[in-house]
């Protein structure tokens, strides 16, 4: 995408907007309601989240070697399942913690 050609999908956009004001709020709305804020409209983490990542930080040893589901070395996150015990921490590739926020077994 050429600079010019981003700088008319903008222009597109905020004419659109301005056309459609009703709309536009609308959809922001709507996606308020589906991504509430959380910690006082600071954050979308709650306190728990922040401590939890703070744990991780600190302890980087208990991150595991590998993908605990598959066995992946590759691309490896840390997954609290509880935020309110952030000592416990499965080790997952970043396939494989995607499967686990959309609730796939």
């Amino acid at each position: 995408m050429t600079i010019k050609s981003v700088d008319k999908y903008y222009e597109t956009k905020r004419a659109w907007q301005r056309n459609n004001h009703a709309k536009y709020l609308e959809t922001i709305r709507r996606w308020n309601r589906m991504h509430p804020k959380r910690d006082n409209g600071n954050s979308k983490r709650t306190p728990e989240e922040w401590r939890s990542q703070g744990y991780i930080q600190r302890h980087p040893e208990l991150r595991g070697s590998g993908c605990e589901l598959c066995g992946s070395t590759e691309n490896l996150v840390a997954h609290h399942p509880d935020y309110t015990y952030p000592q416990i921490i499965v080790t997952c590739c970043s396939a494989c913690h995607n499967l686990i926020h959309k609730g796939v077994s």
